[in-house]
Parts: structure tokens; sequence; C-alpha cells
């Protein structure tokens, strides 16, 4: 049993788009693991197949420091869209001052351009500017019923993998408005 969780790519950049307006260039922040191999694969076919005018800049921990990262953040503007997925590094050197798996909690501090992720992290907080995802309630209730039939009795190999498919869009105006974008 379990619980499958998929991207929306395409309907976090459509809501990148439309919030926006202008944007020319998306970076995509990634690590080096499966999920972001299988996220980077989606994102370029969608790139082909839909936003062939908007240019991609890819960056993981096996091309680029943390601190890299951070730098270059600084350089771009709101014509920018950052997308965030995962950030794990293994800590050597200079990569311990940060916790990999809170990179998005700092992310927006470094930059002018709004910071969208492909999962609920940081919204509330402020630390995201939005995306399309299924929220941490809706996963929370997934598991809570599928413990509640594990409580019950029933094996859990007998129990189906829930997907959730109930993505929508999320965005924190704050957030927005601090990157100059009141749309």
């Amino acid at each position: 049993t379990g619980i499958a969780v998929p991207l929306n790519i395409e309907g976090t950049i459509d809501l990148m788009t439309r919030t926006q307006t202008g944007m020319n260039h998306i970076v995509f922040i990634s690590d080096d693991r499966m999920g972001s191999a299988m996220a980077r694969a989606q994102l370029k076919r969608v790139m082909i197949e839909k936003y062939r005018g908007i240019t991609v800049e890819y960056f993981s921990p096996s091309k680029t420091s943390t601190n890299q990262l951070l730098d270059r953040l600084g350089e771009y503007d709101n014509k920018t869209g950052i997308l965030f997925y995962t950030w794990y590094s293994d800590g050597i050197g200079a990569e311990e001052l940060y916790m990999s798996n809170n990179i998005y909690k700092i992310l927006s501090g470094f930059t002018n351009a709004p910071v969208f992720s492909l999962m609920d992290c940081g919204m509330e907080e402020g630390y995201i500017a939005g995306g399309n995802f299924n929220d941490l309630k809706s996963q929370g209730e997934a598991v809570i019923g599928i413990l509640k039939q594990v409580l019950k009795g029933k094996e859990p190999r007998t129990i189906p993998v829930k997907t959730l498919n109930n993505q929508r869009n999320h965005l924190n105006y704050k957030a927005l408005s601090t990157c100059h974008i009141n749309n």
C-alpha cells in the first residue's frame, strides 16, 4: 500500500505564466535523485510541447554548490520564474551551512523573482509563492485513511496504492508582492 502524489509540472508552469506576465525564463532547482531526473524529463517535454518561447536553466548539487546557487538567484528579476523541486546535497565542506532538506526556506531571500514549487512546502510561511499540487492536508488525510484500515485489521499488502490527483493552484500573495507581482 501507499500514497502516490504525481507532480503537475504543466499546471505549475501554467500558473507561473499567468502570474508572471512576460515571464521568459525558468530556473529549475532539483537534486540528482531519480525523482528529480523524472521531473526534469517531464519539464523538458512540457516546455517543448507548450512553452517553446521560455528558456529553462537547470541547477543541481552535482553541478552547482548551494552557495553558488544562492549567489546566482540574486541575478534574476521577476521575468524569471524559479521552480523548486528538491535539493539534497551530501553536506561536504561549506555545504554544511544549509540543511539541504530545508533549502526552500531561504531561496526567496536571495532573489527578486518569485519561487514556485511542485509540492506543498513553505506556502503558509511565505517561503514559496505558489504552485499546482496536492496540499499536505489532503496527503495526510489519505495516509490516515490507510492507517485506519490497517488498525481495523486489514493487511497492508491488500490495500491498493492511493493516487492523489486533486492538484490545484496555490498562491501566497504576500510572497508574490515582495517580488512586485500584483496580478
